[in-house]
């Protein structure tokens, strides 16, 4: 008997249910319009679709022909939209409006222009109607550079001013440059500049004034710390005396020469180890902009008390590194190293 109870209530669900279904459904009227299956009637309130951003939206699978959406960042103001089946249209039947692209002023002309490198940049003004996920700069030797290259940089924040530095540039190469700004539907370019890199010419330079190396002829101070002693014992002691740059390392330490912004050159360098009677061994080891080391490892003989001309030719590094392989920890008696006149270019 119970079960027979249950069979006629699973039966008489299913047919109100189907009934419900098959009916008009009316939201403020007992009498929908014979033509409609769902009949919305009022005279204070409207008709609310979904609101969706415009990255909600793509992010549906599989839109269904008819499918109605209210995208609340397309436009200047938002707008109703439909997918008919192909695209996404607006109420009108053109195109449907995606968010307003970011505002970016023209590119900024090229400057401190090297053989190797050069600097840029450009300014959002305004975001626009999604997000900033990326900025910078892209160049080619063609014009209409875009992101897809390998030659960009992306710097870091959103709106406002920024620069960014070019390198790996060839000499006396004419480039063009564009500052760029990327949402999630798409990338917006600023306006197209162009510069042609420097000619490669080679400096001596003697490092026993102030008013010479390392203050490069850009005017830029190649050291942190705003002197124009640039090379350090192994405790960060800047020296500088009679002899150029003197300089006393430790076995476990080394020293440099560098400079945070532009690519170089370097030819040669003269060196004076004093203080021991027998040949000193010096190794050097020349660095990228990525740090990575440039060529193989330069190892010379100096004798001491003589100047020495130790060859590096290695091109575009940003750090010359230089260590002594002597025996022992750190080097008594005086041992001292003098470094004059490297041949350099930019």
């Amino acid at each position: 008997m119970k079960k027979c109870l249950c069979n006629l209530f699973f039966a008489y669900l299913v047919l109100v249910l189907s009934t419900t279904v098959q009916a008009q459904l009316g939201i403020g009227t007992n009498t929908p319009n014979a033509s409609a299956q769902l009949d919305v009637s009022s005279t204070s309130k409207g008709f609310l679709p979904p609101r969706l951003t415009y990255s909600q939206k793509i992010a549906i699978a599989s839109p269904a022909a008819g499918l109605i959406i209210y995208c609340s960042n397309c436009g200047a103001n938002g707008e109703i939209q439909f997918y008919n089946g192909i695209n996404w249209m607006n109420i009108s039947g053109t195109s449907a409006a995606a968010p307003l692209d970011p505002t970016i002023a023209p590119t900024s002309t090229a400057s401190n222009v090297k053989a190797y490198n050069a600097t840029s940049g450009g300014n959002i003004t305004a975001e626009g109607g999604l997000p900033i996920l990326a900025r910078g700069i892209c160049w080619s030797t063609s014009t209409a550079p875009t992101v897809a290259l390998s030659t960009k940089t992306v710097v870091a924040g959103t709106t406002g001013v920024f620069t960014s530095i070019m390198s790996g540039l060839n000499p006396s190469t004419a480039y063009y440059v564009r500052s760029y700004a990327t949402t999630a539907a798409g990338t917006v370019y600023g306006a197209e500049t162009n510069f042609t890199t420097g000619v490669l010419t080679a400096n001596i330079f003697g490092f026993e004034s102030a008013t010479g190396f390392p203050v490069t002829d850009d005017g830029t101070v190649w050291n942190s710390d705003g002197a124009w002693n640039d090379i350090r014992d192994y405790n960060g002691t800047v020296y500088a005396g009679q002899y150029s740059w003197i300089v006393y390392f430790n076995s476990a330490n080394d020293v440099a020469i560098l400079t945070n912004t532009y690519d170089f050159d370097a030819t040669s360098i003269q060196v004076l180890q004093d203080g021991m009677s027998t040949a000193t061994t010096l190794t050097i080891k020349c660095y990228d902009a990525n740090n990575q080391q440039v060529g193989a490892t330069i190892v010379s003989s100096l004798n001491s008390g003589s100047y020495s001309q130790v060859n590096i030719n290695r091109t575009r590094i940003r750090k010359i590194e230089f260590s002594q392989n002597g025996t022992g920890g750190s080097f008594g008696g005086g041992e001292t190293f003098y470094f004059d006149n490297l041949s350099y270019s930019h």
